[in-house]
């Protein structure tokens, strides 16, 4: 197995893993829709919600959407595994991100297969002050939807894949800078 393949299964399992075992714990130990551990009183902690739908709770009421959901799991997998097969050999940072990326995908549609829906715990609010006002002023709440460790990352993966690709590209592939020329107008030592 090649190294990029070698960060990406490490980085699928590892995010699956810890997805897997947060979620256990907490439907081991809080309560749904009762219990609450804040951290940090009014801004962050963990409590137990669990999520039918999509983020935000979309398609949560739809009849088909677990077949959906499972559905585009699947679809996403087989498209991220087929991207990191096209990345080159040296791509070890954006195979990471995509193994991050796949692991958030499976973590939640493992859920959706065993549960029929996703253990959500992480809770983030604007705890006081003017945020706080302001937050309750646009949104009618100060709480961010409650989400879970696929949910993260999912978005940290599809974040250092980017940047990965953005900034790690072979230094064939650079644009010139304003010091370099063309290859042909440089001065030759030959004559």
């Amino acid at each position: 197995m090649s190294p990029k393949l070698r960060w990406m299964w490490a980085a699928t399992f590892g995010v699956i893993a810890l997805d897997q075992g947060t979620k256990w714990l907490t439907r081991a130990l809080l309560r749904e829709r009762v219990d609450e551990f804040m951290l940090i009183p009014g801004w962050f902690g963990f409590t137990h919600a669990t999520n039918r739908g999509a983020a935000f709770s979309m398609m949560e009421d739809s009849p088909h959407r677990l077949t959906f959901f499972l559905t585009f799991t699947v679809v996403a997998a087989v498209v991220i595994v087929v991207a990191s097969r096209l990345l080159q050999t040296g791509d070890r940072w954006a195979a990471a991100g995509l193994g991050v990326l796949l692991g958030g995908t499976l973590g939640n549609g493992i859920d959706r297969a065993v549960f029929g829906q996703v253990t959500d715990m992480i809770k983030v609010a604007a705890g006081s002050g003017p945020l706080r006002d302001w937050a309750l002023a646009q949104f009618q709440t100060n709480v961010w939807p409650i989400f879970n460790v696929a949910d993260s990352a999912i978005w940290v993966g599809l974040g250092i894949f980017l940047l990965a690709f953005l900034f790690t590209r072979d230094a064939g592939a650079r644009p010139l800078s304003q010091h370099e020329g063309p290859a042909e107008s440089s001065p030759s030592l030959d004559g």
